[in-house]
């Protein structure tokens, strides 16, 4: 933000503002050996130049000078000490000093090192740092700011402008910049007088600590920069301020004084819940994250730092920014934080959650998921798992959600809530190594999709990225970008999925591996039909499989294009079903039927005879050959896909239910099985109540279907039924997902066309 126009200054030494005084020097003109080359800043007193010395040296600096017209005492002797203050400063997060002098003209003027950055808070969202990676940029802030401290400088404006990052040796370097209203409590830095007169606000509203808007004889220490840091970091953890700058700003002086001194400002997390769902979701995504997830980290505990740092009371603050840097190491370390409570079971829980080893919470959460009559079963999984190494741990664990199908199946007393709940703590508290931790938040969260987690397993894939971003793996990490871009698909979540697998396209064209950007190319089409831009994806899809044709590229690759490349023809199709497309609707069936063959033929996990990717095949085939008018072969293929997925997945697994939902369906289209296809749809619709609740997608979707066959097969009371029922269900829910919503709003019309 920009300061407040005409606030830093004593109100009889405030020159004319507007029309703002331009500079009086121009491109090509010399100030000293330095050689203006285009004007790059504006700052309350002065000019910033880009500007360029050959003698002795080339060098390209920033170059200062104070705006004509500016030149009262008060102003002078502050951009003066704004250079001796500078100049007096020695550390790598400190823009430096190089020289300075007096104009022709009689400006005086400064030389400091060019920092080629960008704001701090542009750098962290354009590079979609991590909560993580955010608080260990943000660290050498603090440690700068307090050896400014250490020479007895207050910079009193710390804010994203002022603290910009650059990159050398591919590292982000933070720098802090514009000591302009610093304020001197150690050293006699010029001997011109500084006045600090009531009514002069010093610093940027949205940044101000309440000292400074106090504008009365309270001193300004250190502390004041505290507060700064703590807004700062605020903003780098939630991307927004604590008080809605145009809000703050539309107020008067006086009460933009008292809001800053005495209103308390929401919690981080609350914060949050104020924003509209497309500003929370960008802002999640820029921290490579769900926003729930960024709301839980917050309301966890990390939000108790930068409001300790924030607090009213300045001696309730960090007593140095020092002090906010170690916290910040004890939250990243899994240490006690000192803005914590002091409360016996906290510091309890943090000492049990950094030594609590992957075994030792296994053991603990089969018992609490699996208790009872499951126990004994789990018990040897259990056993078992003690025995193993931390990997094949993991894989184990992962089986849990495999199994998810088959446990629900056999003991209905298993609560889903119950299950949920446990799971949700398994994924947050995951340990070991990043890559070992990673490799299993990814098994999680994928699983978790499936099954109709849908928030806990998004999140889980997120941190399995950002994990393998902090290590440095860019392969990796766009390999996972590419499960969550399907995840996303698989929610019809369109836009999403494209900007996921955009971000792996990037990371894969930036390694120069053509495989892997085919397959980035790929999930990116994908991503467009789901996104509604069909005909681009056919195109797109088109041109990968010719490549990988051309290119003698593995089968299992070629089969997963024409696969895709049938489903985006067969949705095509599906847009209206009509004679002009039948040929589509052919061709899709031939891409999909030698798809099904290749995958059949696969050793990979996920292919084979029993394969989930199997399985998608023949599902899809089957709805391929019901369209085409081929209902006794789709019979067969939803039964060997329903038959095969019993015996892979379980028979409460979703995607079972799913095959076996279609495969009702499929019979509903003959007289002589319609009767045995409406009761296996109604016995579906009750198995998804179970299995995944009963206001997910699914289960309102099925119900849906259900009501609207009975309606076209005359049983429009038995339809209102089922009708009355789903939307009674759904109204118990409060938080639907909007997939979840969208077919609440098709049930409302279906049950004002009943009750017509």
């Amino acid at each position: 933000m920009d300061d407040l126009p005409g606030t830093d200054l004593p109100s009889d030494e405030v020159p004319t503002w507007s029309p703002a005084p331009r500079p009086s020097e121009v491109s090509g003109e010399h100030i000293g050996p330095y050689r203006l080359l285009e004007q790059i800043g504006e700052g309350g007193f002065g000019f910033v130049w880009l500007a360029e010395r050959s003698d002795p040296y080339t060098q390209r600096v920033a170059l200062k000078v104070i705006k004509p017209g500016m030149d009262s005492k008060a102003v002078l002797a502050r951009f003066e000490q704004e250079r001796q203050a500078l100049a007096i400063m020695d550390h790598p997060n400190i823009a430096k000093v190089l020289d300075g002098g007096i104009t022709e003209r009689g400006l005086p003027y400064f030389v400091m090192e060019h920092v080629k950055g960008e704001p701090i808070t542009t750098y962290c969202d354009r590079h979609r740092l991590t909560m993580r990676q955010r608080l260990e940029l943000f660290k050498p802030v603090c440690e700068a700011i307090q050896h400014a401290h250490h020479k007895g400088i207050i910079h009193r404006d710390i804010k994203p402008s002022n603290v910009l990052v650059t990159v050398a040796d591919e590292q982000p370097i933070p720098k802090v910049i514009d000591f302009g209203v610093a304020k001197a409590i150690a050293h006699t830095l010029t001997d011109k007088t500084i006045f600090t007169e009531t009514g002069m606000l010093i610093g940027t509203p949205e940044y101000m600590s309440p000292e400074q808007a106090e504008m009365g004889g309270l001193d300004i220490d250190t502390r004041t920069d505290v507060y700064s840091l703590g807004v700062l970091l605020y903003e780098l953890l939630t991307g927004v301020l604590p008080f809605d700058p145009m809000d703050l700003r539309s107020r008067g002086y006086d009460e933009i004084r008292r809001i800053i001194r005495e209103v308390e400002p929401p919690t981080p997390s609350k914060r949050l819940t104020t924003l509209a769902e497309d500003a929370a979701i960008s802002i999640a995504i820029r921290r490579q994250t769900h926003r729930e997830t960024v709301s839980r980290e917050l309301r966890r505990e990390l939000e108790w730092v930068p409001l300790k740092a924030m607090r009213k009371d300045r001696t309730r603050r960090y007593a140095t920014p020092l002090d906010l840097a170690q916290d910040i190491d004890r939250y990243l370390s899994g240490d006690p934080l000192e803005a914590g409570p002091e409360s016996k079971r906290y510091r309890l829980r943090k000492f049990a959650k950094k030594n609590l080893k992957a075994l030792t919470f296994a053991a603990a959460i089969f018992v609490l998921l699996v208790g009872g009559a499951i126990g004994t079963t789990w018990g040897m999984v259990q056993a078992s798992a003690a025995r193993r190494s931390a990997e094949q741990f993991g894989e184990i664990t992962v089986g849990v959600l495999s199994n998810y199908g088959k446990v629900v199946g056999d003991h209905p007393e298993l609560s889903r809530a119950q299950f949920a709940d446990q799971i949700t703590e398994l994924v947050e508290r995951v340990e070991g190594a990043p890559a070992f931790k990673a490799r299993i938040l990814f098994l999680l969260g994928d699983g978790l999709v499936d099954l109709g987690f849908d928030q806990i397993g998004l999140e889980a894939l997120h941190s399995a990225i950002a994990l393998h971003l902090i290590r440095g793996d860019q392969k990796a990490a766009a390999g996972d970008e590419l499960a969550l871009a399907e995840a996303y698909w698989r929610l019809r979540r369109g836009d999403e999925a494209k900007e996921v697998a955009q971000s792996a396209l990037y990371r894969f064209n930036a390694l120069g591996d053509r495989t892997a950007i085919l397959n980035a190319q790929e999930a990116l089409a994908t991503s467009k039909k789901w996104g509604g831009e069909k005909k681009q994806a056919e195109e797109e899809l088109r041109k990968i499989l010719g490549e990988r044709l051309a290119l003698k590229q593995d089968p299992i690759s070629i089969a997963d294009t024409k696969y895709e490349l049938a489903l985006v023809l067969k949705s095509e199709w599906d847009d209206v079903k009509d004679d002009s497309l039948r040929g589509k609707l052919e061709e899709a069936g031939r891409l999909m039927t030698e798809a099904l063959k290749a995958r059949e033929a696969g050793a990979a996990p996920d292919y084979g005879p029993s394969g989930i990717k199997t399985i998608n095949a023949l599902a899809e085939l089957a709805r391929i050959k019901k369209d085409g008018d081929e209902l006794d072969d789709a019979l067969k293929l939803y039964k060997r896909a329903q038959d095969a997925a019993w015996i892979t997945l379980g028979g409460m697994h979703p995607r079972t239910l799913m095959y076996e939902f279609n495969y009702g369906v499929a019979l509903t289209q003959s007289e002589d099985t319609r009767n045995q296809g409406l009761a296996l749809m109604e016995q579906v619709h009750e198995a998804y109540r179970r299995s995944v609740g009963r206001t997910d997608r699914r289960t309102l979707q099925s119900a849906l279907f259900v009501a609207r066959k009975l309606d076209a097969c005359g049983q429009r009371e038995q339809a209102r039924a089922i009708t009355q029922a789903a939307l009674a269900d759904a109204a118990t829910d409060q938080k639907l997902e909007k997939a979840a919503q969208d077919q609440v709003t098709k049930l409302q019309e279906l049950m004002s066309q009943l009750d017509e």
